[in-house]
């Protein structure tokens, strides 16, 4: 897939990478492109450890439960 339009790429919160991917998004980066990563989007296949540059380290999972907060209109 040709990414070279795009500014921003946005993972799933679950794409483990392969080293094919991985190096595909490392180009992505070294050509100016900004990458999104949440859950365990940009690990290795044994989760211990970002397969690109994200600008963070991983440590492990945590241990807070996840929480969504969706507001509404009040009358």
């Amino acid at each position: 897939m040709d990414w070279t339009s795009f500014k921003l790429l946005i993972l799933p919160d679950d794409l483990i990478l392969d080293s094919d991917l991985a190096k595909k998004l490392k180009t992505f980066q070294a050509d100016g492109g900004a990458i999104l990563a949440s859950g365990f989007s940009g690990l290795d296949k044994n989760k211990t450890a970002f397969q690109i540059d994200l600008g963070v380290a991983y440590k492990d999972v945590s241990p807070w439960d996840v929480e969504y907060i969706q507001s509404s209109d009040t009358d």
